[in-house]
């Protein structure tokens, strides 16, 4: 008997230790082309995962539009798709898209105003009353910010959120 069965205690079902470290051997083995397959997924997902700055992290990979993708950025743009949601579609940024289509000689449209005046006074009529700027500003589909801009241009005042410390912008 080498030293390993005098030295060792006695494991499950009197087993030596020796004997324990074989069984999982085996069970290693068994199982190990299912654990190299996980692993590689993890390595898959950690990959496309990483964070995108820092130190010693990969940064973002720019993403080129083919011309047949570009000139179906344009033809979208033209159709009446928002450049919000064309960077969604060609998920590049939104300076690309806009840069892509200058370079394509597209005029950009005007901005539209989301809300009309009276819209404004009803949902300023809404916020007097207590309600939030988030309340109010899905009751009229309008992004908070939008309908805060909108209170500044008719100089509705805007409350400071609670439990927040007061800004200096409102």
């Amino acid at each position: 008997m080498g030293a390993e069965g005098r030295l060792s205690n006695p494991g499950p079902a009197g087993q030596s230790i020796g004997a324990v470290f074989a069984a999982l051997r085996l069970q290693l083995l068994r199982h190990a082309p299912r654990l190299a397959e996980l692993t590689d997924a993890a390595a898959t997902v950690e990959r496309d995962h990483a964070p995108v700055s820092g130190i010693g992290q990969q940064t973002p990979r720019a993403r080129r539009l083919s011309a047949d993708q570009i000139d179906d950025l344009v033809i979208q743009y033209r159709a009446g798709k928002s450049v919000r949601e064309l960077t969604a579609v060609f998920r590049i940024h939104r300076t690309t898209v806009l840069a892509h289509l200058e370079r394509a000689g597209v005029t950009r449209r005007a901005n539209v105003r989301k809300l009309t005046d009276q819209q404004v006074q009803d949902a300023a009529a809404h916020y007097c009353s207590g309600l939030s700027l988030k309340t109010v500003a899905g009751v009229f589909d309008v992004n908070e910010a939008t309908l805060a801009t909108e209170f500044r241009k008719a100089a509705v005042p805007i409350r400071d959120r609670g439990g927040w410390p007061p800004s200096r912008s409102r």
